[in-house]
């Protein structure tokens, strides 16, 4: 039985979903449409496409300004929906989401990664092992230059507030990380 996998983006993001998915269930059963801020397609016509094409699982890879929309169109669909960190960006959007959410939460997954990383999985397994942790301390730093490599970095999301972009929802796999193995913190200071 073919599994057929519909991915919006046009991004670095979407092209690596793509290869994954290719690999995974074959060329033939993965539909791309580049969806993004470089390609003038309006968000209805994409939604109405990736419906005609009757996907088991959509991925939305989209800049991150987007998600909550495309997620909104398809909660009433019954196909599997990944969609790239973060879902929202704005209280409205919570708002709106938390209202449908007997819709899609079953069919939901974030693409938070570092989930399935060996450290993540040794430090989840050690942890309890260890006890109440009283204190913690992270750090995270990146090149931007090595994230979109062979893109003018002005271009990119990760540049632009309005589309999504910044340290927050960029590195919010981190944080996600954090959370997960600690649970909520107390943040004292932040810079």
């Amino acid at each position: 039985m073919s599994h057929r996998v519909v991915i919006l983006g046009a991004g670095s993001i979407g092209e690596r979903h793509k290869k994954a998915f290719t690999g995974l269930v074959g060329a033939d059963n993965v539909i791309h449409f580049p969806a993004g801020i470089r390609n003038q397609i309006s968000p209805s016509v994409l939604v109405d496409k990736v419906i005609s094409e009757l996907p088991d699982s959509v991925v939305i890879a989209t800049p991150a300004h987007l998600h909550s929309s495309f997620l909104i169109a398809f909660a009433k669909e019954s196909f599997r929906v990944l969609v790239e960190k973060p879902i929202c960006l704005t209280s409205t959007e919570v708002a709106h989401l938390r209202a449908i959410r007997p819709l899609y939460e079953q069919r939901l997954q974030v693409g938070y990664n570092l989930h399935y990383r060996p450290e993540y999985t040794f430090l989840e397994e050690s942890l309890p092992k260890i006890g109440r942790i009283l204190w913690a301390e992270f750090r995270c730093g990146q090149s931007l230059t090595q994230w979109r490599t062979g893109r003018d970095l002005k271009s990119t999301v990760s540049l632009n507030k309005s589309w999504g972009g910044g340290v927050l929802t960029e590195l919010s796999h981190e944080l996600d990380m954090i959370i997960s193995l600690l649970g909520n913190p107390e943040v004292r200071y932040s810079s």
